[in-house]
């Protein structure tokens, strides 16, 4: 499960599927065919997507 916002790795918040939430990624994703997203790139999901990054998502907020 990814971390919250406050780098806690206990009881993370609910993530809704309707809302936008930036990332912070270990690893690269493809978001898009072709497209990648890179650890430091700024990435911004609906909330529906982040279970689809896995372990690759270290942390989320949204915004």
């Amino acid at each position: 499960m990814a971390d919250n916002e406050n780098g806690g790795a206990s009881a993370a918040p609910s993530i809704d599927p309707n809302k936008s939430y930036r990332l912070t990624l270990a690893r690269a994703v493809e978001i898009a065919p072709k497209i990648w997203a890179r650890p430091g790139s700024d990435v911004v999901v609906k909330g529906s997507l982040i279970a689809d990054y896995g372990d690759a998502v270290t942390s989320y907020e949204e915004v």
